[in-house]
């Protein structure tokens, strides 16, 4: 297998988009059930596919991609529904890693249920302060 790094740079940049807008579209079928409309013309549309962009395919291992957008704008959907995305998807699971920051430990394990749940797969875990590797039920 091939570093993230390479892996990014033979998958061509027409095949990253299109992987995104299939998150981006799993993501507002998600906001739906909360009532949350994402015209595709708009400039939500576009903050939802820069988004996924970051979670799917941020490039710079150097630097880490922080995700200041409004509480309740759908964030963590976005997230859960890219990071399922790629554990689903057999190209693209073996780079599906990312390290999220929660507030306390239900809401990691709250977030490690619903990625699981929407991969139909039992692969996210909950890492918490460093110390324990927690099997969330």
């Amino acid at each position: 297998m091939i570093n993230y790094k390479e892996f990014l740079e033979k998958m061509e940049l027409e095949t990253k988009k299109n992987h995104v807008i299939e998150a981006v579209n799993l993501t507002i079928k998600d906001l739906e059930t909360y009532n949350v409309i994402v015209p595709q013309d708009g400039e939500y549309y576009k903050g939802l596919n820069q988004l996924l962009y970051y979670i799917m395919f941020y490039p710079i291992t150097s630097k880490k991609a922080i995700i200041n957008f409004p509480t309740g704008c759908g964030k963590s959907t976005a997230m859960n529904a890219g990071i399922s995305y790629m554990l689903r998807n057999k190209i693209l699971q073996p780079y599906a890693g990312t390290i999220i920051l929660k507030l306390t430990k239900e809401d990691c394990n709250e977030t490690v249920r619903e990625i699981n749940k929407k991969a139909k797969l039992d692969l996210a875990y909950a890492y918490h302060s460093g110390f324990d590797k927690e099997k969330v039920v």
